[in-house]
């Protein structure tokens, strides 16, 4: 049935592009040739607070943040703020997009390749923030405070300026949280050596981060600017047992402390050199420092495990780009990045240290690269472009000593975009990626529930992915537009926990792997379904995935790679009333996921949700959501030992997980003008769980039930712009 709804909504979609009169696009507004234009408007009915929200609801735009982990080497993310990148180490797209008040923001453009002289960076599109010409000086902030009835709570503020002159801006925001949030104990993961079902104690998990940014640029001559950005952040997290009463000795403690401190610094100098030259020079540094220490409690066990690691990047990125024809652009340029990290582990089973290797590592990684790209743009309705990177990779590691892993490769891309006409668009692109090496694998790590060492990485490669994809987009009658794409990737290098000969874990480059994606995107505004005031979005995507098993080495999927997924919005705006009403559905199809002693099948997840808001006068506005979901259960097979050919399970498992629906209602009150109070509350969900463990043969062997009260909560807040 599900499969069927998918399968429907692509046909629906083809329908549209083949049978369905079609004229200019309305809904995102034409102002010129490749830039589609949303008005803050348009995003009404998600109830946006910030910038951040109108780029995750604009159609047809997946937000990408950059490779900022792999030396800025390739491309720096798909977002403009009024025509700008961001810096590429400043604070993260998402703090800097969630720092936009929605009443700065002007419109959204959604800008294709060709339609502006913009470097693109290889992305088919960008999506520039336009925001209003700020005051000379500004203020703005945040305040909110959530109780629950179960004594968790929620505090969270921002607060932010920004200075604007001739010639030089100056910003700098504060944001920070203190959270205290009760964890109900939920079942383990049986093993052979304990099939008995395993509840967590309840505990309460509490979280405090506070980020600082700061921003600036200055034109130091009407050719030149320069920009710098600043970041600090501190997060920290501890669970602790709650305080009710005697302690079940059957229950499973797990405690945990965690705090990370991060700096990073970027500056970027531009320079015109001549009307159509230009270069820009990047230089990014980061710092960051994690500690983590866990316990698992149990009546028979006393497992634990302590880390700590530094990591530090230095980067450099030059970039020399020419515009000197029409339709033409070329850029080189040149990058350097420096990586390392330094780990100290230490696990303990039963009190006893175990000795793993990869429990003190160091690790440095060095990239180099030389890059070219060309784009052309012969006439409007075509743009294509090429880029190519030769990049150098060098590896150190202690726990390799002696040896040094150095390889080059040559990385291309192509895009290809054709607009048949104004509603029309066809497009194709083929890429291989080279992905972030995740340093932290150097270091030893451990399952402590299943009492399972995994040794530090002596060598890995980075993921070299294959990507292509295909795509037509046509618009139709009264702004409407359905998008239909296809895609494939093809990892040939993913990095697993293996079984080595010596009997040891450690995560080492494995066998390939491929996913594989139909996708279709439809929306229906007023004039296409005849209701005014309507609109109609709905989206689909059909999956499939294969890779040989590391472990079994059977052929099986890629791990957590749902088969499918729907969704279905409508929101109507009740002409000549104050009423506004919508529904959205949602499924997702099952998944099946990998582990080195257990395989999870992964149910399917409905998801409901349906609102109503009135809008009695212009300072006040109120509304009712309720919402409703099957959580996720999951079946398991369960081996003695890890996966290896021939193996055979010793128990199986299943999960079920049942939810009543919940009720949320909120009204917002412009107390003046730019000072907006909030007061919302919701009534929680009751839920339940429950588990069952079976022998091989399929004999019941034990189960086991839990039931959560439901936890209401009513919060309140205050944001103000001056």
């Amino acid at each position: 049935m599900s499969k069927t709804i998918v399968y429907g909504v692509a046909a629906l979609g083809a329908a549209c592009l083949l049978g369905l009169a079609s004229t200019p696009r309305v809904s995102a507004q034409a102002v010129e040739a490749g830039v589609q234009i949303f008005l803050p408007t348009f995003y009404s009915q998600y109830r946006p607070e910030t910038a951040l929200a109108l780029v995750w609801r604009t159609p047809g735009f997946t937000l990408e943040t950059g490779d900022q982990g792999r030396g800025l080497a390739g491309s720096e993310g798909n977002v403009l703020i009024n025509g700008v990148r961001p810096p590429p180490r400043g604070s993260s797209i998402y703090n800097l997009l969630g720092a936009i008040r929605i009443e700065d923001v002007v419109r959204i453009e959604l800008i294709e390749a060709g339609a502006r002289d913009i470097d693109m960076q290889g992305h088919p599109r960008l999506l520039n923030v336009v925001t209003t010409a700020q005051t000379t000086r500004r203020v703005n902030g945040r305040l909110r405070q959530e109780r629950r009835e179960d004594d968790g709570q929620t505090t969270s503020f921002s607060a932010g300026g920004r200075v604007n002159g001739d010639g030089f801006s100056y910003e700098a925001s504060l944001n920070g949280s203190d959270t205290r949030w009760i964890s109900y104990g939920g079942f383990y993961s049986v093993t052979p050596d304990y099939p008995e079902p395993r509840l967590s104690a309840d505990s309460a998990l509490d979280i405090r981060q506070l980020n600082f940014n700061g921003s600036g640029s200055i034109a130091l001559s009407p050719r030149t600017d320069m920009s710098l950005s600043v970041t600090a952040q501190d997060y920290q997290q501890a669970s602790g047992l709650l305080d009710l009463g005697p302690h079940d000795p059957d229950h499973v403690r797990s405690l945990s402390e965690y705090d990370r401190n991060q700096q990073t610094l970027s500056v970027t100098w531009r320079q015109t050199l001549a009307e159509s030259l230009s270069v820009q020079t990047v230089l990014a540094l980061d710092e960051e420092e994690s500690v983590y220490e866990s316990s698992f409690l149990t009546q028979n066990q006393a497992n634990s495990y302590e880390s700590i690691t530094t990591e530090s990047e230095r980067a450099l990125r030059s970039t020399l780009r020419w515009t000197g024809l029409d339709g033409v652009a070329l850029e080189t340029g040149a990058s350097w990045a420096f990586n390392s990290l330094d780990g100290d582990s230490r696990t303990y089973f039963d009190r006893v240290l175990q000795v793993v290797d990869g429990s003190a590592a160091r690790v440095e990684e060095t990239r180099s690269a030389l890059f070219g790209s060309a784009e052309w743009t012969p006439v409007p309705r075509l743009t294509a472009s090429l880029y190519g990177r030769v990049e150098r990779f060098e590896l150190i590691s202690s726990n390799a000593p002696g040896q040094t892993y150095e390889l080059t490769d040559f990385l291309p891309r192509a895009d290809l975009r054709y607009r048949i006409n104004e509603n029309w668009t066809v497009r194709w692109e083929s890429e291989l990626e080279i992905g972030q090496l995740y340093l932290g694998r150097f270091l030893a790590s451990t399952d402590l529930s299943n009492q399972l060492n995994t040794s530090g990485a002596t060598q890995l490669e980075p993921l070299r992915t294959w990507r292509r994809e295909a795509g037509v987009e046509r618009s139709l009658d009264g702004g409407g537009f359905v998008h239909l794409s296809a895609w494939q990737a093809r990892v040939e290098n993913p990095i697993s926990t293996v079984l080595l000969a010596d009997g040891s874990l450690r995560p080492e480059n494995s066998t390939p792997q491929t996913l594989r994606r139909l996708e279709a995107e439809i929306e229906l505004p007023e004039a296409v379904h005849g209701i005014p005031g309507g609109l109609l979005k709905i989206e689909a995507e059909l999956g499939d995935s294969e890779r040989i098993d590391p472990l079994s080495l059977i052929r099986r999927p890629v791990s957590s790679q749902n088969e499918w997924e729907w969704k279905i919005d409508w929101r109507h705006e009740v002409a000549g009333t104050h009423w506004i009403w919508g529904v959205y559905l949602q499924e997702q199809g099952p998944a099946e996921q990998f582990w080195l002693t257990r395989i999870r099948r992964r149910d399917g997840r409905h998801s409901a949700r349906a609102y109503v808001e009135w809008r009695p006068r212009d300072r006040w506005r109120g509304g009712m959501t309720f919402d409703w979901s099957r959580l996720q259960g999951h079946s398991e097979v369960i081996f003695a030992d890890v996966r290896v050919p021939d193996s055979v399970a010793e128990l199986s498992s299943e999960v079920g997980r049942d939810q009543s629906s919940r009720l949320s209602a909120w009204v917002e009150w412009e107390v003046r003008d730019q000072v907006k109070l909030t007061l919302s509350v919701n009534t929680g969900r009751e839920s339940s769980t429950n588990i069952s463990v079976h022998e091989a043969a399929g004999g019941l062997l034990y189960q086991d039930a839990r039931d959560y009260d439901a936890v209401p909560a009513v919060s309140i807040g205050l944001r103000f712009n001056r």
